[in-house]
């Protein structure tokens, strides 16, 4: 007679460690329309990938006896530079600890090019999360909307430790009397500032300001900022020389 003993089963005890939370510090609150402004100008070409994005920087502004710091946004493709410097406040603020100002905080362009509606500003996270925050209000509201609208990751890995170029340095200290000579650009550029102007601008004028008909123009126009006043939206573009 064969006696079969049976032997209880045994249970694994599996110790899971407590996950630590990543630290994932918030660099800035900026404009949500102005980050998507800048979107629109970063180069869309694989071989420019650092180009690809948006960058993020902190910058003091001396305007006069006014001093203060700001936040820089700008993004360019190689051929046409967008700029907006945003004067720091309750509600737009760059936490100047959490990144390196010369390399510059740098975000993919691509999920930032779509408008998010109502959106009055948007947190920057460290990891590359863009929460955009706002809803409807009237604009001499009292407080800022702080409704929750969407987030996206727009993460510019592995080109986060890459220093953007210094585009500060093209921009034009000033601007002399214009010549005579015809100064010719390329449509498409002129066409995207203006539809920029046209969405973000109350009087959708756009200003010219130049020096030579073969050196950089910068194009400017006025943008109310909530709680900030006028500020001004730049785009440098190269002319186009004719051959008569």
């Amino acid at each position: 007679m064969i006696t079969q003993t049976t032997t209880p089963t045994q249970h694994l005890s599996i110790t899971i460690p407590d996950q630590t939370p990543v630290h994932d510090p918030i660099v800035a609150h900026v404009p949500a329309q102005i980050l998507w402004a800048a979107a629109q100008f970063a180069s869309t070409d694989p071989c420019k990938e650092l180009l690809n994005t948006v960058c993020i920087r902190h910058t003091i502004i001396r305007e006069g006896e006014h001093e203060g710091p700001a936040i820089n946004i700008s993004a360019t493709d190689g051929h046409r530079l967008f700029r907006a410097i945003v004067p720091c406040n309750d509600w737009f603020t760059v936490n100047s600890d959490t990144f390196d100002n010369e390399e510059g905080f740098k975000l993919a362009a691509k999920p930032l090019r779509k408008a998010i509606s109502h959106a009055t500003y948007a947190r920057l996270r460290k990891s590359g999360d863009v929460t955009f925050v706002g809803g409807k209000t009237a604009k001499q509201a009292a407080s800022v909307p702080t409704e929750f609208l969407s987030t996206v990751n727009a993460s510019s890995h592995p080109w986060d430790s890459a220093t953007f170029p210094n585009t500060d340095q093209l921009f034009p200290q000033g601007f002399g009397q214009g010549t005579e000579r015809d100064i010719c650009f390329n449509a498409r550029y002129l066409s995207e500032f203006c539809k920029v102007v046209t969405k973000l601008s109350a009087s959708g004028i756009v200003r010219m300001k130049r020096n030579h008909p073969i050196t950089p123009a910068v194009f400017e126009c006025n943008y109310d900022l909530f709680k900030v006043g006028i500020i001004k939206l730049e785009c440098l573009i190269m002319p186009v020389q004719v051959r008569d």
